[in-house]
């Protein structure tokens, strides 16, 4: 698989989520599915409740958001959110545990260099879902 979107969507969201630093952001994917290809064509601030280690948005605004983009004709791909203070770009257990439904989601880490400047570092991701065992 592979990702689509626009550079200067994508310079757009790290401006936001470095604004957001050091606290989370998450922002909700719309777009569509072509092949092997997903084409992200919206990032939807969806308002949400974040701290430096979670974020969380309520089901009222998820909802909503959903309804507002499958209406323009958009599906939900998933979500990206930030890691403030990480160099990596990898989903935590938590992210593991919380991307249900998402086809994507992406991870930009954020974290201060020697000279104090923000980088930031994304990375995309198609969830997985552990399996359950059952013996027989």
């Amino acid at each position: 698989m592979k990702i689509k979107v626009a550079r200067s969507e994508l310079a757009k969201l790290r401006r936001r989520m470095k604004r957001a630093f050091p606290k989370e952001r998450i922002e909700y994917l719309f777009g569509h599915v072509h092949g092997e290809v997903i084409h992200i064509h919206i990032f939807d601030h969806i308002p949400h409740v974040a701290t430096k280690s979670w974020c969380e948005v309520s089901e009222h605004d998820h909802v909503a958001s959903v309804e507002a983009c499958v209406d323009a004709g958009f599906m939900f791909l998933g979500t990206i959110h930030s890691h403030p203070g990480w160099r990596d770009a990898t989903p935590s257990e938590t992210d593991q545990t919380n991307n249900i439904g998402e086809l994507v989601q992406g991870i930009m880490a954020l974290w201060k260099d020697k000279s104090g400047r923000l980088c930031s570092r994304t990375k995309w991701w198609i969830p997985t879902l552990p399996m359950e065992t059952i013996q027989t």
